[in-house]
């Protein structure tokens, strides 16, 4: 029988390689984003890339997001929105969530993909708002205000579009302003409609009252 020590150390020698090699690819993707950001050093787009595209064969899930996104925008690279796809899905199966954000849009634009599908656009940013991603959250957001692959819904999108900002999202304020002048309209047309306080439709009334006085304080505080 094998000596017990002897297992010990050849189960650590297993765990430190591993180790090792998580922490190496986390210095290749650190590497690219100096290079691109001229952090310590001269941006150098073509080092950038090198250091990149190593990451993520790797199997590093961001550096194969940041990758399929260079792709897909042509940015850095000659577009391939193929390509980008792919990168999309392996940074996926390496639990990044913004590829589940870069894959819904693959989606709901029809690129790299074999046709648009709103309903799985829809349903990877689902997915990305799920796991905490925050441009997630906004994407589905949208999906609720337009009606995108989903029923229209400005109660649930006034609720996505608040954890949204919460969560530091701040860069499209237009978009919620009309979502909220809309969800405004719709709360007086209730008012006029509404003759009673039963129902399930009241209670859409009163969720909509109350979502809006606290939109309203989020968006005011955007100016």
């Amino acid at each position: 029988m094998e000596n017990v020590i002897d297992l010990m150390r050849r189960k650590d020698l297993k765990y430190d390689a591993k180790k090792v090699n998580m922490e190496n690819i986390e210095k290749q993707y650190r590497y690219a984003q100096m290079y691109f950001n001229g952090d310590g050093v001269e941006i150098n787009d073509e080092e950038g890339i090198k250091w990149l595209n190593m990451a993520a064969k790797n199997g590093h899930g961001e550096a194969q997001c940041h990758l399929g996104a260079c792709y897909y925008n042509g940015d850095k690279l000659e577009r391939d929105y193929n390509k980008a796809v792919e990168l999309f899905v392996m940074s996926k199966e390496n639990e990044n969530p913004l590829a589940y954000v870069c894959l819904g849009l693959a989606y709901l634009e029809g690129n790299g993909v074999e046709k648009k599908d709103r309903k799985k656009a829809y349903e990877y940013f689902k997915k990305a708002h799920k796991l905490g991603e925050t441009i997630g959250t906004y994407r589905l957001a949208n999906c609720y205000y337009i009606g995108i692959g989903v029923e229209k819904d400005l109660l649930k999108a006034l609720d996505c579009y608040e954890q949204a900002i919460k969560n530091g999202y701040t860069d499209d304020i237009k978009i919620f302003l009309l979502c909220l002048k809309e969800s405004v309209d719709k709360f007086e047309s209730f008012k006029k409609e509404i003759k009673d306080g039963d129902g399930a439709e009241f209670r859409d009334f009163l969720e909509l009252k109350k979502k809006i006085a606290v939109f309203s304080d989020f968006v005011e505080l955007l100016k």
